[in-house]
C-alpha cells in the first residue's frame, strides 16, 4: 500500500485534469420548438443562434447520439450567430482537437462556422448536407488552463442556417515535461524507493 501511494505522489504532477464540455449535446435547456438566444446552458448564444428541436425548424435530421435538440447557427441581414463556452480544465503545452456533428437546414444553404479556441482559429465548417455530418476541427496546443470556445456563422446577409450538435474536445499529445516537473517525478520515485528499503 505504501509503495502504491509513494509512486501516486511522484506521479502527481502528470495527472492530467480533463476538459469537460458543458450540455455538448443541447439538453439542458428546451428549445420549445425553437428558441433564439436562450439562457441557462453552459452555451451563450450571440445574434441568430439559438437551439432547435431536432427535426425541428432549423434541421430536418434527427439529433445525433439520441438527444432531442440541436444548436443552431442563422445568419440574416447584418447579423451574425454564435455560439461561445468557457472551458476549464485543459492541461498548457496539451495539444487538443474538437469535434462535433453539422448539418445545414433543408431547402437553404449552410452557413459556414468558423470555430476557434482562445483566441486561435481551428478552420471553417460548411455543412453541404441537410443530414448531420461528423466533423473534426485542426488541432491546437492549449496555452492555458482554460479558453473560450467559438463557433461564429460567417455569412452576412441573406438566410443561411447550420445546425450542431454533439460537441467533444479530444487530447491528441503532451508536450515534453518540464526540467522542474521531472525534479518531481524523481522525487517521487527517490521517496518510492526509501520507502521500499524500509524495515517492516
Amino acid at each position: 500500500m505504501r509503495i502504491v501511494l509513494g509512486l501516486l505522489i511522484g506521479l502527481a504532477p502528470f495527472a492530467a485534469s480533463a476538459a469537460v464540455i458543458g450540455d455538448a449535446s443541447f439538453e439542458d435547456v428546451s428549445a420549445g420548438g425553437y428558441s433564439y438566444r436562450p439562457t441557462g446552458s453552459a452555451w451563450t448564444f450571440l445574434g441568430n443562434a439559438g437551439l432547435t428541436a431536432s427535426p425541428g425548424t432549423f434541421v430536418s435530421d434527427a439529433a445525433p447520439g439520441g438527444g432531442a435538440q440541436a444548436a443552431f447557427i442563422q445568419s440574416g441581414g447584418s447579423q451574425l450567430g454564435e455560439i461561445t463556452q468557457t472551458l476549464t480544465g485543459l492541461t498548457a503545452g496539451t495539444t487538443y482537437s474538437f469535434s462535433f456533428y453539422a448539418a445545414h437546414r433543408d431547402g437553404y444553404e449552410g452557413n459556414p462556422i468558423d470555430v476557434s479556441f482562445a483566441g486561435v482559429d481551428l478552420g471553417t465548417v460548411t455543412p453541404t448536407s441537410s443530414l448531420f455530418a461528423f466533423e473534426t476541427t485542426g488541432s491546437f496546443v492549449a496555452q492555458d488552463t482554460f479558453g473560450l470556445l467559438s463557433f461564429l456563422g460567417t455569412t452576412a446577409g441573406g438566410d443561411v442556417d447550420s445546425a450542431i450538435d454533439l460537441v467533444t474536445i479530444s487530447e491528441a499529445s503532451h508536450s515534453v515535461p518540464e526540467p522542474a516537473s521531472l525534479t518531481l517525478l524523481g522525487a517521487g520515485l527517490a521517496g518510492l524507493g526509501m520507502i521500499r528499503r524500509r524495515p517492516a
